[in-house]
């Protein structure tokens, strides 16, 4: 038993004098969403990736994107910002991420893209794409993304789909709730997140061709080889470009392995030279 106790006192000493991660930088990580959603996953699975090269991940919650925008630009620290492609509205003098005249902040990468589907949750079980050409009358649960819903009246309209009511909610969680809870018949959803809408019936209409899903696109169903396509994604802003830490999350971003994540997600992961070209996609 001495021996024992012994032992044991040994090894808690050894742990509390074993020195601390040594890391060569830092960097504050942000997010204008609660825990537990997309963006925080994605989070959690670079902080590790980060750390394993040196670099501490300090993941900040800001209440909200003007919040984040504000302590990206007045930080002293390294900071990396995620921005829902949604939200990214450049010259736009009010909405949810207003943008200041001259930025200090720059778009280093878009880590990863995917299409937002019309999905069928419990409420509306058996309608079809059909029906909504027909005018059925349907509730659609929507994101807080002021894009998308622009994208979706658009949509909609064109499909013919004249019974569509939009229900909007702060965030994506609230939405698969909502849907979830029988509140609205459809919700809008990124393939990884379809299935936290429990008793959904899949998705009628996707905002991209050749959806790994196998979704059809709104501008397949329209005839329409020219009709645009709406991805949605991240955008990561750093405050100082040039740092250590960007220069690590981007490296990441084209390993064989993370590519590979993303793709298990049913998403893509946009080449760095394409950030410049989808910036000013998003920001249209």
């Amino acid at each position: 038993m001495n021996k024992l106790l012994k032992t044991m006192a040994i090894a808690m000493t050894m742990a509390i004098a074993a020195p601390a991660a040594s890391f060569a930088a830092s960097v504050d990580m942000l997010l204008y969403f609660k825990p537990g959603g997309s963006t925080d996953k994605h989070i959690q699975q670079m902080k590790p990736l980060m750390e394993a090269q040196g670099i501490e991940v300090n993941v900040q919650y800001i209440k909200s994107c003007a919040e984040a925008i504000k302590y990206t630009e007045e930080s002293n620290n390294d900071v990396l910002f995620y921005m829902l492609t949604g939200d990214y509205n450049p010259g736009a003098t009010e909405g949810r991420c207003v943008l200041p005249t001259t930025m200090k902040m720059k778009a280093v990468a878009i880590p990863y893209v995917g299409p937002l589907n019309v999905c069928v949750g419990p409420a509306g079980k058996g309608t079809t794409l059909a029906d909504l050409q027909a005018g059925k009358s349907v509730t659609i649960g929507l994101g807080a993304g002021g894009k998308s819903k622009a994208y979706w009246e658009k949509s909609m309209a064109a499909i013919g789909a004249t019974g569509v009511e939009f229900k909007q909610y702060r965030g994506g969680g609230k939405k698969n709730k909502a849907a979830t809870a029988g509140d609205v018949d459809l919700y809008t959803s990124v393939n990884q997140g379809i299935n936290r809408v429990k008793g959904n019936s899949g998705c009628i209409l996707s905002t991209v061709r050749n959806d790994l899903k196998g979704t059809p696109f709104v501008g397949d169903v329209l005839g329409d080889a020219n009709y645009p396509e709406f991805t949605d994604g991240q955008i990561i802003f750093a405050n100082n470009p040039n740092s250590e830490a960007a220069k690590v999350y981007r490296n990441i971003l084209t390993t064989t392995s993370y590519i590979q994540s993303q793709k298990d997600n049913l998403l893509s992961v946009p080449a760095l030279s394409e950030t410049e070209a989808l910036m000013e996609v998003y920001g249209k």
